[in-house]
């Protein structure tokens, strides 16, 4: 188990920098893994070019789908399995990928609508360092099949990751960009919240970055209570990961919590309700505890947090060609 400090404090809402710090190029793992809400349900995962399946309870295997050239896969609010190839955005119709759009850029990352409409939010791009170049934001309805630019969150944002979260029971787009601000003259990690409902889109919060540099950031639910949890995995000033609990609190943000140093911690991700941190040969999940949080370790560990599902409240994940059950408690 990792302690941590609980407390509030860091109220998070355009803060001006305190440090300057150089972080390393960490790219947010997409998910491979996903569960499909067929009966019954159906564990899916990339591996080896073929998608593998395998069907609940007891995850026994199906015949694999060939899946050459896919990278990521999401479920859609339609119930229906999508996934990238290239520049272009697949949905699995029995045993074939087909096609449902495609795009000028590579596809780098989809997420099901914030609001549950039936659409993808899609962000393409180039890569490069730190993170994505001439990337864009898109909505996808899968309806349709139309395209639209999500124009609020702006190119000139320089967006690099997308996520799903809910303020005051209002659905969120959370978006990690990169870009200068007024408190801090240089681009950096920022990371901004829009309102989501079918059409409109618009800003809520934009953070001039968290209350110390982050790596990455994931939000969920993790006290199941409705109020969802904004968790970043940060760096101090000597260049140690931890991670921070925050609440929302009318605009912006405040921490509830802070795990110990987490040496060589390097990726954090939202698993259904569930929060994952990940550093080499360790892994652990945050679980409540009383009016804070802990880091229980995960046993076994996952070699990455892409294979990873929640699936009747607990973390399962597939590698080397097998669906572990992941225990942390």
């Amino acid at each position: 188990m990792v302690a941590g400090v609980q407390g509030r404090w860091a109220r998070v809402a355009l803060v001006p920098p305190l440090f300057t710090c150089l972080l390393a190029v960490v790219a947010h793992a997409t998910p491979r893994a996903a569960v499909i809400p067929t009966s019954p349900a159906q564990l899916v995962a990339l591996d080896g070019g073929y998608l593998r399946r395998y069907a609940a309870p007891d995850w026994t295997p199906l015949p694999p789908v060939p899946s050459p050239g896919l990278r990521s896969l999401a479920v859609g609010a339609d119930g229906q399995l999508y996934g990238l190839r290239a520049d272009r955005v697949l949905r699995l119709d029995g045993a074939l990928w087909r096609q449902v759009a495609s795009f000028a850029q590579r596809v780098e990352q989809i997420v099901p609508a914030p609001d549950g409409s039936r659409a993808l939010v899609v962000l393409t791009g180039r890569p490069d360092e730190p993170v994505l170049a001439d990337s864009r934001v898109w909505r996808l309805d899968l309806g349709t099949g139309r395209v639209t630019w999500v124009e609020a969150v702006r190119d000139a944002y320089r967006p690099w990751h997308l996520g799903v979260s809910r303020v005051d029971d209002e659905p969120r787009l959370a978006v990690s960009t990169y870009r200068a601000t007024r408190f801090w003259p240089e681009p950096h990690r920022c990371h901004f919240l829009y309102r989501w409902q079918g059409d409109l889109v618009e800003p809520v919060w934009l953070g001039s970055r968290l209350s110390r540099p982050y790596l990455q950031v994931a939000h969920a639910d993790l006290r199941g209570d409705g109020r969802w949890r904004m968790v970043g995995l940060e760096h101090d000033q000597d260049e140690q990961p931890s991670l921070t609990v925050y609440q929302a609190i009318g605009f912006g943000y405040e921490g509830e919590w802070r795990s110990d140093v987490l040496p060589g911690a390097a990726h954090v991700a939202a698993i259904g309700g569930q929060v994952v941190v990940l550093a080499p040969d360790q892994a652990w999940r945050v679980v409540v505890d009383g009016q804070g949080y802990r880091l229980a370790p995960l046993s076994p560990v996952p070699p990455s947090l892409d294979g990873l599902v929640e699936w009747d409240g607990r973390l399962w994940g597939q590698w080397e060609g097998q669906v572990h059950l992941v225990r942390g408690e």
